[in-house]
């Protein structure tokens, strides 16, 4: 669609929300992931090396700001997906018979929660081995 209503705006509210979460985690993950190979690729370190840790945040932070001027573009594409979560809800309804507070609770729970860790390491797993950069620090039990 073009333009969305106010009516299907406030029928999207929850939705959007749950979606605008897990763009916004998918997106500050993806800076973690770039940050860690920017500053691996640099140094040659992971950043769980000792002293390692405020070069890497120096990378992210920077990564961090350009990504607040995404925000527009991160809540449009919350918006677009935002139905999706409502087919999903549903879905969890018809097939567990929870109830729709219940069956939301685990969409945020698995899609949230545990998408958005799963991200991170796999994710991170799946960067350092492509660009051959350390994911842990030699020496230290990380």
């Amino acid at each position: 669609k073009k333009n969305l209503t106010k009516e299907e705006m406030s029928k999207l509210g929850l939705y959007a929300l749950l979606s605008y979460g897990f763009v916004s985690n998918f997106s500050y993950i993806t800076c973690v992931i770039i940050a860690w190979v920017i500053h691996g690729k640099s140094t040659g370190m992971s950043p769980l090396a000792t002293g390692q840790w405020k070069q890497f945040l120096a990378v992210y932070t920077g990564l961090y700001v350009a990504n607040n001027f995404l925000r527009p573009i991160r809540f449009g594409v919350s918006v677009l997906i935002a139905p999706k979560f409502d087919d999903i809800i549903q879905f969890i309804m018809r097939k567990t018979g929870l109830k729709k507070a219940y069956a939301t609770a685990v969409v945020v729970f698995l899609v949230n929660f545990c998408g958005t860790i799963s991200y991170l390491i796999f994710g991170l797993r799946f960067a350092t081995w492509l660009f051959a950069v350390p994911l842990r620090a030699v020496g230290n039990v990380v």
